[in-house]
This record gives structure tokens, sequence and C-alpha cells, in this order.
């Protein structure tokens, strides 16, 4: 199991190569677990690479691991994506839906 921060070398000026490791890590998952940080661009970026990856490969699973530290905000945002991501949910679904997803699993 890869780790992005601990097993990818963060010196890189731009950051191309960082993105290039991670986006292969994803690519060869079959399964992508996140810390999920709203906050934070890389884990962003990380899960919409994630996303694009599974409209290929549908069969691949994304998992938030901090799930019980989430929230849902009021409208709609990346982060209710991303939480409505690791529920399998789609467009069909409604902020409800997912409100009742995530205080069933909390």
């Amino acid at each position: 199991m890869r780790c992005p921060f601990r097993d990818t070398n963060q010196q890189d000026e731009i950051g191309l190569r960082i993105v290039r490791e991670h986006e292969d890590d994803i690519i060869w998952a079959d399964e992508v677990r996140a810390w999920w940080n709203k906050a934070s661009q890389g884990s962003l970026w990380d899960v919409a690479q994630t996303r694009m990856a599974m409209r290929f490969m549908p069969e691949k699973i994304f998992k938030i691991v901090n799930l019980h530290q989430t929230n849902i905000d009021g409208n709609k945002s990346y982060n209710n994506v991303v939480v409505a991501t690791h529920f399998e949910l789609s467009e069909k679904n409604t902020l409800n839906d997912l409100k009742n997803k995530l205080k069933e699993n909390k």
C-alpha cells in the first residue's frame, strides 16, 4: 500500500512529477483511500483524478479514511462531491440523501 505523502519524494520545483506519481498510483490501485482535507489542494487534486479514473474504470473503489471527521456543506461544493463519491451516490441523489448517508455512517 502506497501512502503519497510518505512514499513520494516531495522535492519537486513545479510539482508535475509528484502529480504523475499520484496519478500512476490512482490508475493502478483497485481501491483509493483518501484522508480527506477540504482545505488541501493536494487532496482535492487526488480525488478529482480518482473520479476521472473511475469514469474509465467504474470498478475502482474510493473511500474516505477519516469519514468521521467530515461534514456536509449546505450547498453544492466539491466537499459534498467527495463525500458523495465515498457513498457511491450519483447525480440522481439529493443533498438530503447525502446528509442521511453521512448520519447513518458516523
